[in-house]
């Protein structure tokens, strides 16, 4: 049997203005990972705490707040 605290899996993405991908990656601890979308290559993570799920996220709309992430996190 599987535990379910080993699997994860993309949930929410989003598109900087720089071409990085942002990924919310449900495994527990891991955050948000950071690709660069030309070529698939694994930049960083914004870790969120070693008991948090990322579950969702966006860049603000307007301009002056798109360089803001809103990350959505369920703590476990």
């Amino acid at each position: 049997q599987t535990n379910p605290q080993d699997i994860g899996g993309a949930d929410g993405l989003e598109i900087d203005n720089c071409g990085h991908l942002y990924v919310a990656y449900t495994h527990i601890g891991s955050g948000v990972l950071i690709f660069n979308i030309t070529n698939g290559q694994y930049l960083d993570s914004i870790n969120l705490g070693p008991s948090v799920v990322a579950v969702n996220m966006k860049f603000g709309q307007r301009n002056q707040y798109r360089d803001t992430l809103y990350i959505v996190g369920l703590n476990f």
